[in-house]
């Protein structure tokens, strides 16, 4: 990785080369273009204006497309490789540290008691999540396969892990439109899960490969996906309707 940077800063010198000369290719178009319209070779002081515009726009340009090149290399220089098999430690140790912070921010602005009331209650304890099925299965990611802890809860949602002591998922999606079929391409181990990603003005639809120790598992698995998406749909179904939709309408 460090040979790779090293040679990705040698093309700071090309790169600046490369921005002068364009700068200089359309600096002797518009010379040309100028010398050979008659039409504004009448006007000595338009000329002189529009050439002097141009030239304060080419300069503009040509600092901005600099600044934009050098930006780029000093991106590829900092990219972490994150397929370094160093980097799931330090990624799990990221996770743990911002579930932390998430916690200590929760915990502080959570009560507005006295401060003899908050010394008198006992501090409360993470409760266990409910599970339904959990345990280390292969996920396709970035095209190749990376060991992550699955789990699928009782809230129907499917939660990926870097690892199991990790507090805060990579992702999370909700089992509630789930189709789950056995990726033939793969093998029997290997299950695509197609989920629907909700946004903010249209939905669509995400899918996720897992690989599996065995046929048997994967079958196990595919069970418990489908009787979560199943519960998911049933709990949607008996949501009450919002106010909105179910008051009649008022009469003149």
């Amino acid at each position: 990785e460090t040979l790779v940077k090293r040679l990705i800063q040698k093309l700071e010198d090309p790169a600046a080369t490369c921005v002068r000369l364009v700068s200089e290719q359309i600096k002797q178009v518009i010379q040309d273009v100028m010398r050979t319209c008659k039409e504004i070779g009448r006007y000595e002081h338009l000329k002189e204006r529009v050439w002097q515009e141009c030239m304060k726009l080419l300069g503009d340009k040509q600092r901005e497309a600099a600044e934009f090149v050098q930006n780029i290399i000093n991106m590829e220089v900092a990219y972490l490789n994150t397929d370094n098999p160093e980097f799931d430690t330090f990624r799990s140790g990221v996770y743990r540290l911002m579930a932390a912070h998430q916690g200590m921010a929760a915990a502080g602005g959570a009560s507005e008691g006295s401060a003899g009331d908050r010394a008198a209650q006992p501090k409360p304890e993470a409760p266990a999540p409910d599970v339904t099925r959990e345990g280390m299965v292969d996920a396709w990611v970035r095209e190749k396969w990376k060991a992550h802890f699955v789990r699928i809860g009782t809230d129907r949602q499917l939660s990926l892990y870097v690892n199991k002591s990790d507090l805060t998922p990579i992702r999370s999606n909700a089992l509630e439109e789930c189709t789950v079929r056995q990726d033939a391409a793969l093998g029997k181990t290997c299950l695509e899960i197609s989920l629907m990603k909700r946004g903010w003005l249209s939905n669509g639809q995400e899918t996720i490969r897992l690989r599996f120790a065995s046929a048997e598992d994967a079958a196990a698995w595919s069970k418990s996906f489908q009787a979560a998406s199943a519960a998911a749909r049933e709990d949607e179904e008996e949501r009450p309707e919002s106010p909105r939709s179910s008051a009649a309408p008022g009469g003149g």
